[in-house]
């Protein structure tokens, strides 16, 4: 029987893990450009400028503010609050599933605490943790509202949390509305006034600080177009089967090596327990087995029960939240990062768990993700090859007579190293019209891999560097050559 005091006392365990695994990795540098929009916008809030882009993400830059206020520094102010709101989350999903069980409420915390995409999104200044926890947060206040006895403040809570998710990760709006849905199903005038509410408290702000209505509309329109047309490898700009490739990479990439780790492990224990199991016909028990003795078959019948763990009771299955969002990073976002598949984690984890009864299964899923997890501490301690590439290029070139044309990685050069011409281009034309323009030509030119399409120049570039970390794509540096290598 599970008391209250063993309830408080494993609460706190979670909480010291939670903890634990996050703060002595809080990073000291900015992931990519986009974290240097970010740590700008702590400062000075400009989306004209892209201090962040839009939709501005007002929640989370205020968090950061707030951190920033306290004496942290850039990377840490834009970290914490997902840490910290995450703390919450997990110990939501503890008491969530704790009707179901001591052992299922372990494994969906634990699964939350160790997941490798969670915790690398908890340890990079980027805002999709915080999104990412305060919809977890959302999705365990929809089930705890569903239940009889409920506290009457938790529905308006969820309300006005699905309402400020969208100022801080505006990109998960399908998978809030479909909860926000679920929300109203049963308290429509409470989702109504909690959403409305906790939107209009970071989109007032914004409108002023956008200058407007008409201007907040006019970069809204000019941003949406291009995200959805040109440079936002949505369905529209990239329609090639290689979305459908990177979309099943993401997939494994998050949910891969832990499963494949349990199922190896769980084969593993049910040979240990019960070796006739495994054995073929007529070896090790003269007498079949019957199906209820089966592990597997167990396990597979208890699984069979995950479309009666629904949301609504007249509404839709975690399942289908799952297929609808991921109908949404495959049409309207770039699936090349993993990092949008994030909230298929709370989903799988509040979906799956409810159907661990025993501790041997808990031992083999906190087993398997501390297998999977030291390659992900790893990838942590590293930079970013863009990081990698700058750190070279100053090291090795002077900013007199250097020019370096690239992706993205421009804005990393801007904020950390200002003295060296970082040009943002996408073609080759793009290149050779800056050299034009600007006259005399450096003695030295650099060009990186990520500066777009290269193959009108590719006869005269010649590889100088190269800059990966696993889980990111490798950025080369070329140095572009008079005439032909």
């Amino acid at each position: 029987m599970i008391t209250v005091i063993n309830i408080k006392r494993w609460s706190f365990g979670v909480a010291v893990a939670w903890l634990a695994t996050r703060l002595p990795f809080v990073p000291n540098h900015l992931e990519n450009h986009d974290a240097v929009n970010f740590a700008r916008a702590l400062t000075s809030f400009d989306l004209t400028i892209q201090q962040p882009h839009f939709p501005g993400y007002p929640v989370f830059i205020a968090a950061g503010r707030a951190f920033s206020a306290l004496g942290f520094d850039a990377p840490s102010a834009l970290t914490l609050p997902g840490i910290l709101v995450g703390l919450l989350a997990v110990l939501a999903v503890f008491r969530t599933l704790k009707p179901h069980g001591l052992p299922a409420a372990l494994v969906g915390a634990g699964a939350y605490i160790a997941a490798p995409g969670i915790w690398l999104a908890d340890v990079t200044a980027m805002s999709d943790a915080l999104g990412l926890h305060l919809l977890t947060l959302c999705l365990c206040g929809l089930l705890a509202a569903r239940r009889s006895g409920a506290s009457r403040w938790i529905a308006p809570a969820t309300a006005i949390g699905l309402g400020l998710l969208l100022g801080v990760r505006a990109s998960y709006a399908p998978a809030a509305l479909v909860v926000w849905l679920a929300l109203a199903w049963r308290h429509p005038r409470t989702a109504f006034a909690g959403a409305l509410a906790g939107g209009l408290a970071w989109a007032v702000p914004l409108t002023v600080l956008a200058g407007g209505p008409a201007e907040l509309w006019a970069l809204g329109a000019e941003f949406t177009q291009g995200h959805f047309t040109t440079w936002g490898n949505t369905a529209v700009s990239d329609g090639s089967s290689h979305r459908l490739a990177a979309l099943g990479a993401g997939l494994l990439a998050t949910f891969g090596p832990v499963l494949l780790t349990a199922i190896v492990l769980y084969a593993i224990c049910i040979g240990l327990r019960r070796p006739s199991s495994i054995l073929p016909s007529g070896e090790g028990s003269a007498r079949p087995r019957r199906q209820k003795d089966q592990p597997i078959c167990g396990s597979l019948s208890r699984l069979a029960s995950l479309g009666r763990f629904a949301l609504p009771r007249r509404g839709t299955s975690l399942g289908v939240v799952a297929v609808i969002y991921i109908g949404w990073v495959l049409l309207g976002q770039n699936p090349d990062h993993a990092r949008h598949l994030l909230p298929l984690v709370p989903l799988a984890v509040l979906g799956i768990a409810p159907v661990v009864r025993r501790f041997s299964v808990l031992a083999v899923a906190v087993a398997a993700l501390v297998v999977a997890a030291p390659v992900h501490v790893e990838r942590a301690a590293e930079l970013p090859p863009s990081l990698q590439a700058m750190q070279w290029v100053a090291a090795h070139h002077s900013p007199d007579q250097l020019q370096l044309y690239t992706g993205s990685e421009a804005r990393l050069f801007m904020h950390y190293a200002p003295a060296y011409r970082a040009t943002r281009v996408t073609t080759a034309h793009d290149v050779m019209r800056d050299l034009r323009e600007r006259g005399g030509r450096p003695n030295t030119v650099l060009v990186t891999s990520t500066a777009g399409d290269l193959s009108a120049l590719r006869p005269r570039l010649v590889e100088v560097a190269r800059f990966d970390r696993a889980g990111s794509p490798q950025l080369t540096v070329y140095t572009l050559t008079e005439d032909r290598p």
